[in-house]
């Protein structure tokens, strides 16, 4: 009787029908670890993803290597897996040796995936979206609602969940030089990552 599409991006994509309707995904769970926003000397990047080609973390690497030589006060982590997929773990290898070959180990984290994603939103200051493509972006709206920030690309779902300069900053799809941009004004304006993320908690809670 109905075809639902998780937001507009998907809609758009299908036929034009009287029965296709919106309704967006929800975050229906509570918050169960009380943390305050992280300390400021270190803007600490984070980046929910599973490791498939497209996800965008090679973009955030290139941009976190242009990023350290500006200001290296700043960390990057990875979390997600690699669905026991090949092509996914040698897509994971080729990130950590970029890591490698680009002296960023000091600087960048991989962690497997995480099932209880709060504790590790809260304690970063800034969620990381590059995806190429999204049909929603769960994770963007996850770090919403747990009151971070979020810097992603337009492409698609992210784009109606994150306000532009109000719960986050949207950058150009594959945009590296948009991604070191963003990255750099969150480290350099800390009071934007409260303010932004304040006002994220607020909307996706409303």
């Amino acid at each position: 009787e109905r075809v639902v599409a998780v937001s507009e991006a998907v809609k758009r994509e299908l036929p034009s029908h009287r029965n296709t309707v919106r309704i967006y995904d929800t975050v229906p769970v509570p918050d169960k670890w009380q943390i305050d926003f992280p300390r400021q000397d270190c803007t600490l990047f984070l980046y929910l993803a599973n490791y498939i080609v497209g996800k965008g973390q090679n973009y955030a690497l290139e941009a976190i290597r242009q990023v350290v030589q500006i200001n290296p006060k700043v960390r990057l982590i990875f979390a997600g897996g690699d669905m026991g997929l090949n092509k996914n773990k040698k897509y994971r290898d080729e990130l950590q040796n970029y890591v490698l070959t680009h002296g960023l180990a000091e600087y960048v984290e991989f962690r497997p995936f995480v099932a209880d994603v709060e504790k590790l939103i809260k304690e970063s200051n800034v969620s990381l979206n590059f995806s190429e493509a999204e049909s929603f972006s769960m994770t963007c709206a996850e770090a919403s609602y747990y009151g971070r920030p979020v810097i992603a690309s337009r492409c698609g779902g992210p784009e109606e969940v994150v306000v532009h300069r109000q719960t986050g900053l949207l950058v150009g799809n594959r945009s590296i030089p948009e991604m070191v941009s963003a990255m750099l004004e969150m480290v350099e304006n800390p009071g934007l990552q409260q303010s932004y993320g304040k006002a994220g908690r607020a909307l996706v809670s409303s």
